[in-house]
């Protein structure tokens, strides 16, 4: 998985792409944990180019957010297609994560 970030002002677009499964999580966090500790705590994962995702990517979206609010920070996700919106749905992950069809609607979700 590619992880590429951009900048909204104090928001962070983490833009991910490939398969968000137990490989990808490494990067994942260290990208994350990097973002934190230049005090960027305010996250939009971009999901537009992600086209898997399984227990393991989904189980590092809810640490980052547990790691992200003891910062006063916040996760919310967007772009997911039909197929990974399926998943988040069947394991519940949409009532814990804010989810917005595009980064510009979550840009305005902040």
């Amino acid at each position: 998985m590619q992880v590429t970030h951009s900048q909204e002002g104090n928001i962070t677009i983490l833009h991910l792409e490939g398969k968000f499964n137990a490989n990808a999580v490494s990067s994942v966090k260290k990208k994350v944990n990097q973002l934190i500790a230049e005090n960027y705590v305010l996250l939009i994962f971009d999901y537009s180019k992600v086209d898997f995702v399984d227990s393991s990517g989904l189980g590092c979206m809810l640490s980052c957010l547990n790691l992200l609010k003891s910062k006063n920070g916040n996760l919310k996700v967007a772009g997911m297609s039909v197929k990974v919106r399926s998943v988040f749905e069947l394991i519940q992950m949409h009532k814990i994560f804010e989810s917005f069809e595009t980064t510009t609607d979550a840009l305005q979700g902040y």
